[in-house]
């Protein structure tokens, strides 16, 4: 898989762990972008929806269409940075 990005015009007094924040950031915008589209990270379309998931999901939320795990939007909307050092970041929900 190959990733392009546009990194920001960094300020003077840019550190380390700012930049590991921005990678943070920019690595959300990325899972949400693929995810929606119903592809799995290792680049693979999500399995189809059982029949009966199918229907139950329709009847909840209006629509049973392609996997993207948005169906509420809480998963997606929470993934955030949750640290940040020198040299990582860490995902994760709220």
């Amino acid at each position: 898989m190959t990733i392009t990005m546009t990194v920001p015009v960094l300020p003077d007094t840019f550190t380390d762990r700012a930049l590991m924040r921005i990678v943070g950031q920019q690595a959300i915008v990325l899972i949400k972008r693929r995810t929606l589209s119903g592809i799995d990270a290792e680049g693979a379309a999500f399995a189809a929806y059982s029949e009966g998931y199918a229907r139950a999901k329709a009847k909840a939320f209006g629509s049973s269409g392609t996997p993207d795990l948005h169906a509420s939007g809480a998963m997606l909307n929470g993934l955030v940075v949750r640290a940040v050092d020198e040299t990582s970041v860490t995902l994760g929900w709220v």
